[in-house]
């Protein structure tokens, strides 16, 4: 009785362990079809990001023009603006993101307030300051139409409006659909191809990693790259490789070896046998 529960028992276990090792064997063969993907598309999203990195640039330096010195606002302040270069690209990345675009635009619009004083000017007789002073001080906002403008001394103020709303539209909406949605597809559509590739790569007879297995198992028999073995080894070869091209790991390896020689057809030339014509014959048999 107790032989009859232990049986039942060890029949689970045995079938759960399988199914572990099958989704084990699933997850690794999905983990290297990613990675298969990754290494494949690096040349073309290179090409990609070198555009993409372009227009980055190419939009931080019109930005600096038109928004360099620009009056702060709710989003635009001393860690995101376009002072320089450098801090343009990184809030045109976090532009990209979608993180508050549309309120670091808004904030470009600013045409009201925006005329820094930049030093305390004394104001004429009978003229004073939003302050009722007769000096203007230091830090002081007025409007570009103020009238106090045209006592002030050249120097002493800096116009930091917005160029106008429809310059800022255009140069944030254009960056956003070009940079935001057109190229970074670019990056998702060739990774998508690049992985579509590999599964059909993989799901072929002769498959990239068979490929892989014909070289180095050629490059063990021919360590001086030749690309020419003797005739003799192509068994060798033959019995190194795994299915489809060998019979690695197979029953009655010998007999298959000798079938599989005698039913292709591979030109022998001072008793070697080439590269790509033996690869060739191997997968079109």
């Amino acid at each position: 009785m107790h032989q009859m529960q232990t049986q039942p028992t060890f029949l689970m276990r045995c079938s759960c362990t399988q199914w572990q090792l099958l989704l084990m064997q699933h997850v690794f063969c999905c983990c290297r079809t990613l990675l298969q993907t990754l290494v494949f598309s690096l040349p073309a999203l290179g090409n990609v990001g070198s555009v993409l990195f372009l227009f980055f640039f190419i939009y931080a330096v019109v930005g600096m023009n038109l928004f360099g010195s620009i009056k702060y606002g709710s989003y635009l302040n001393d860690k995101v603006n376009f002072s320089h270069v450098g801090l343009g690209l990184l809030t045109l990345f976090r532009m990209i993101t979608g993180e508050s675009w549309d309120g670091i635009m808004q904030d470009c619009f600013v045409s009201t307030g925006c005329v820094e004083i930049t030093q305390d000017v004394l104001l004429p007789p009978g003229v004073t300051s939003p302050a009722n002073s007769s000096v203007l001080a230091a830090g002081t906002w007025l409007d570009p139409s103020d009238p106090l403008l045209s006592q002030i001394p050249p120097g002493a103020a800096l116009n930091r409006c917005s160029p106008g709303m429809i310059v800022a539209v255009i140069y944030f909406c254009s960056f956003v659909l070009l940079c935001g949605f057109v190229l970074v597809n670019f990056v998702i559509g060739v990774i998508i191809d690049n992985m579509q590739s590999s599964k059909t790569h993989d799901d072929m007879a002769v498959s990239r990693y068979h490929v892989e297995q014909f070289v180095k198992v050629w490059s063990e028999l021919d360590p001086r790259a030749t690309y020419y073995i003797p005739a003799v080894d192509l068994s060798t070869l033959i019995q190194e490789l795994p299915p489809p091209l060998g019979v690695k790991g197979e029953d009655g390896e010998r007999a298959k070896i000798q079938s599989i020689i005698m039913s292709i057809d591979i030109p022998v030339r001072n008793t070697k046998v080439h590269f790509l014509e033996t690869l060739h014959a191997l997968s079109g048999r």
